[in-house]
């Protein structure tokens, strides 16, 4: 939060739906119409998939897999025929934080804890930074890194990203791919993550209300 009225237009600016960690198309303010999916807990994993119907013709589904309970797998799709551009929001924590266009990722650079945001460098998307504001105190805001991953093509899309959080200073190594049979909007995914020489394979199945 930063403020109900001293500053309407800073206000405005910390109410748009771009400056959150969701999806916009052609960074317009979304429409509130969500409905959840899917809900699974276990002592291994968390899993959660919701909707919504953020724009005319175009659904923002989003597969959320807390793997491990360690890090976080999300799926992110637009589902539709809306034209227009897609991106996917991202704000880093107020600091120091080093961002990589060419490899799509990003980081902090706390000494003591930090976050890893990761994305296939092969994927067809580009990393943009952003405009990124954050308020602990009413009132008083200081900047912050933010960024976008752009789609290449409209909907139908999808994202597909890491969020790893670490307290070594080394970087964790990444790697995850959208299958060759991945179909967004499906009710079935599986995939597979590898972090630091460690194999995870992650899936749902709206249907029959699995993970």
């Amino acid at each position: 939060y930063y403020t109900y009225g001293h500053d309407p237009k800073g206000r405005a600016w910390h109410r748009q739906t771009t400056v959150h960690q969701t999806l916009t198309l052609d960074g317009k303010d979304t429409r509130v119409a969500g409905t959840q999916l899917l809900w699974h807990t276990s002592p291994d994993f968390d899993a959660v998939a919701v909707e919504n119907a953020s724009y005319e013709r175009l659904t923002h589904r989003r597969t959320v897999w807390f793997v491990n309970k360690t890090f976080f797998v999300l799926l992110d799709e637009a589902i539709g025929d809306a034209k227009g551009t897609l991106d996917l929001h991202f704000q880093l924590a107020p600091g120091e934080a080093h961002i990589n266009q060419e490899q799509h990722w990003a980081i902090t650079a706390f000494e003591d804890a930090n976050v890893l945001i990761w994305a296939d460098p092969q994927a067809p998307i580009s990393l943009e930074e952003e405009e990124g504001w954050f308020a602990w105190k009413y009132g008083k805001r200081k900047p912050r890194k933010a960024f976008r991953y752009r789609h290449a093509q409209s909907a139908p899309a999808a994202f597909l990203t890491v969020v790893f959080p670490y307290r070594v200073a080394e970087r964790p190594e990444v790697s995850a791919t959208l299958p060759s049979t991945f179909r967004v909007g499906a009710d079935r995914v599986e995939l597979r993550i590898e972090v630091r020489e460690k194999a995870w394979e992650v899936g749902r199945d709206l249907q029959r209300q699995q993970a």
